[in-house]
């Protein structure tokens, strides 16, 4: 309980935090579409076993000839990983989502969140 702060007052706070949650999960959706349209053309075997040595190489230690290849294997090696974390965040996101919209009363909430909608674009 406060004193200075009623549901009146937390309501709109609330829609305006499931807002931007909406934002920050549609940020993750892209990044993961994009993900894995580029894993698509990506190498998908595993690293040929005269390249695996470079694995965690740093290219100035890879011969000149593998540069490329290499660079290509750790980059989507790097993409797989980011996969990976988007999927998780944006899990942990969409629960916090899910908290926020369920703090808001059932026969207000699709009003608080279009009042949310409506400062967050600008039109109070």
């Amino acid at each position: 309980m406060f004193y200075s702060v009623s549901n009146t007052a937390k309501y709109p706070v609330l829609a305006d935090n499931a807002v931007m949650r909406e934002q920050e999960i549609m940020a993750y959706d892209i990044n993961i579409t994009n993900y894995t349209a580029m894993l698509a053309s990506m190498p998908d075997d595993e690293w040929p076993a005269n390249l695996a040595q470079y694995k965690d190489a740093t290219l100035d230690l890879v011969p000149d000839e593998y540069d490329d290849i290499v660079s290509r294997y750790q980059y989507r090696d790097r993409i797989r990983y980011l996969l990976k974390t988007e999927k998780a965040e944006r899990a942990k996101s969409f629960l916090v989502y899910e908290a926020l919209l369920a703090q808001l009363p059932a026969d207000q909430r699709d009003t608080l969140m279009a009042e949310a909608i409506a400062r967050a674009s600008g039109q109070v």
